[in-house]
């Protein structure tokens, strides 16, 4: 019951900062958008121009099926500059998104992409039932804190950013309510969940310094995408991109350090379960040899995650640059995603014997704050039995 009350709570503060305020100046700095955006439906493809293998323009008949000219039907441009696929292609019976732009007081319509929204509420519902069906309240939980965390992003995060507050002080913060939120949700208000937040923190705050340290000793400057050139060279130029970058290696980081702290945490508490008579050391050291093997996979995953994310990069340098592979891993572009996959390894590493200990002290030397704490339910259960 009290768990239930915590959650209740947890939500309804969360969702109230998020909802009243922490929106900042960065919307006052917006100019007003004089496009219009509809969703509409192709009725009918006018014509079609391939003469350039480079360039593919139609123009076709849209009925639009939303706004103020809604069910009216409008003659519509659109164009694909690059070689295009034939999924890519605007036929009879798509729908669509059009911009209504104004000109001299004469609107004019584009295709700005096909309409895919649909289908990924269709993914996103088929992602909460089996997630729901294999977890249960657990996964409920999960999906909340997932909703939070995202929230977190794009009210606070985005925002403070946009504005050019310090990047490295948004990311800590906005990591630090991330884990609040939704290891409290996933994993109930116990002595577990407290005491894998404390390592989480621990180590956030390792990353940091490691990260600030990494990117300084390899000159990044956050410039090793096109976006972050976009950004430096927005009106404002408020915006740290060197800073984006580290933020971007914590917030990155955090969506597996929660895992790690939650694992091992548990691990101690299991061994602790079945043996509770074991000194720390030894409960330290079998947590390790655990948390090694966790490692090795771990680092893999992360790698792979990072190199997946990267690969078209990669590709387009192999392609186009007759470079050494030296000197195309010297490059901001690919040094950055080296950086960031290093500095997440090392990371996750030292996440492991931080927890292990904390995790393994406070089980045996439970201070007086986590006392007063329930243990999580699988673990009374083990304990009874």
């Amino acid at each position: 019951m009290k768990n239930l009350i915590f959650k209740i709570v947890l939500i309804a503060t969360f969702g109230l900062i998020l909802l009243t305020g922490i929106q900042t100046k960065a919307q006052d700095n917006t100019p007003p958008n004089v496009n219009q955006y509809y969703k509409g439906y192709v009725r009918k493809v006018i014509s079609v121009d391939i003469s350039d293998e480079t360039n593919y323009r139609a123009t076709l008949e849209v009925e639009l099926t939303e706004g103020p000219s809604k069910g009216q039907f409008k003659e519509v441009n659109f164009e694909k500059v690059g070689r295009i696929q034939e999924g890519q292609k605007i036929a009879e019976g798509d729908r669509v998104i059009v911009m209504e732009t104004s000109f001299q007081d004469e609107l004019s319509y584009f295709v700005v992409d096909k309409y895919r929204l649909d289908s990924i509420y269709l993914i996103v519902i088929l992602t909460i039932l089996v997630t729901v069906a294999v977890s249960g309240w657990k996964g409920i939980n999960s999906i909340l804190g997932l909703i939070i965390s995202i929230l977190i992003l794009l009210r606070y995060l985005i925002p403070n950013l946009q504005i050019g507050q310090n990047p490295i002080v948004i990311g800590l913060t906005g990591s630090v309510a991330i884990a609040f939120a939704s290891m409290y949700l996933a994993h109930g208000f116990n002595r577990k969940t407290t005491v894998s937040l404390i390592a989480t923190f621990l180590t956030i705050s390792i990353a940091i310094m490691l990260s600030v340290w990494a990117v300084d000793i390899t000159y990044l400057f956050g410039l090793g995408t096109e976006e972050a050139f976009y950004l430096q060279a927005n009106e404002s130029g408020t915006i740290d991109v060197t800073g984006l970058l580290l933020a971007g290696i914590i917030v990155g980081t955090l969506g597996i350090l929660d895992d790690i702290t939650i694992s091992q945490v548990s691990i101690v508490e299991e061994i602790h379960d079945v043996d509770n008579s074991i000194n720390l050391w030894s409960l330290i050291k079998r947590g390790m040899n655990v948390g090694k093997d966790h490692i090795a996979s771990l680092i893999n995953t992360l790698a792979l995650a990072y190199a997946g994310v990267s690969l078209p990069l990669l590709l387009t340098f192999s392609i186009t640059q007759n470079q050494p592979i030296w000197v195309i891993a010297n490059s901001e572009y690919i040094a950055e995603e080296i950086v960031r996959t290093l500095i997440g390894s090392i990371t996750l590493i030292i996440a492991v014997p931080i927890s292990t200990f904390l995790g393994a002290y406070f089980i045996k030397y439970p201070p007086a704050f986590l006392k007063y704490l329930p243990k999580s339910k699988h673990h009374r259960h083990s304990h009874h039995q």
